[in-house]
């Protein structure tokens, strides 16, 4: 399109409904959008969020049951007939995911290298819920990258949890390259400010690597090191979270990851926008 252009509207949506996320994979998109629903004793105190989804459906990124692609937003419709009211959606290059109300994780798509956390490696046309050692903690936000995935809690003090491709979860040895199929939990640094711990407030998930967003604009990152996109003045690759370099000079209010790393606000070299 050679503009932007507004979406009709989403099906199953109220006119009082609204957007709340949307999120952006290789060749797919999500879309949260919520919808007021009766309370208990009448009335509209309850809002249900439902998940779109538009675009190619290879291996079953879309959640609709099959492989078709979809050129119109559709209702993912296994999570509304589990209950599930979705808060956050996040979109890899060939996997999709969101987070539920209750703090649950729910994936589905390209399974390789375990990046959905089922403990298998197989492609999921529906969404499964991400079970294990996610079933002890409550869920803010998730990352999904190239073949990976990262999770948050919502911990006063976060817990980072990751699952796919180990060389880019935090969690094996330079030179592993295992595959994590279940969440496991990133060993992350303890930073600390007039004697209090810093919390992380984000995390955020490229093809082959992750960051780690602190309170204080403090950036973290780790995975594969080439061309420099882990900021850390190396190509080395990382196993573990190692500070970014020069991040002194920025707030660090957002992260983005994709091929290459950047904050809102900061301007390409001339040649290069």
């Amino acid at each position: 399109l050679p503009e932007p252009r507004c979406l009709a509207a989403l099906p199953g949506l109220a006119p009082d409904g609204r957007v709340s996320h949307v999120a952006a994979g290789g060749q797919h998109s999500l879309a949260v959008a919520v919808r007021p629903e009766e309370g208990p004793i009448g009335g509209t105190g309850l809002l249900r969020g439902l998940c779109y989804s538009w675009g190619c459906g290879a291996q079953g990124r879309l959640g609709l049951g099959s492989s078709s692609n979809a050129t119109t937003p559709c209702l993912v419709e296994l999570l509304l007939q589990r209950g599930t009211s979705c808060v956050r959606a996040a979109a890899g290059e060939s996997h999709s995911g969101i987070v539920g109300s209750d703090g649950s994780v729910w994936t589905w798509g390209a399974g390789s290298y375990g990046r959905l956390g089922s403990g298998r490696t197989s492609d999921e046309t529906t969404p499964t819920r991400v079970e294990g050692i996610l079933d002890d903690v409550s869920i803010s936000q998730i990352a999904l990258g190239g073949w990976h995935s990262v999770a948050l809690t919502s911990h006063r003090i976060p817990k980072v949890f990751a699952w796919g491709r180990g060389e880019a979860t935090g969690l094996l040895r330079e030179g592993d390259t295992s595959l994590i199929l279940e969440p496991k939990q990133v060993e992350v640094a303890t930073l600390t400010a007039r004697e209090e711990q810093i919390a992380i407030t984000q995390v955020a998930a490229g093809t082959y690597h992750t960051l780690l967003l602190y309170a204080t604009g403090a950036i973290f990152s780790f995975g594969l090191g080439a061309h420099g996109r882990l900021g850390n003045g190396s190509t080395r690759n990382e196993a573990t979270p190692t500070a970014v370099r020069s991040m002194h000079l920025f707030d660090g209010r957002s992260a983005v990851v994709g091929y290459c790393t950047a904050r809102p606000g900061d301007k390409a070299p001339p040649g290069e926008d």
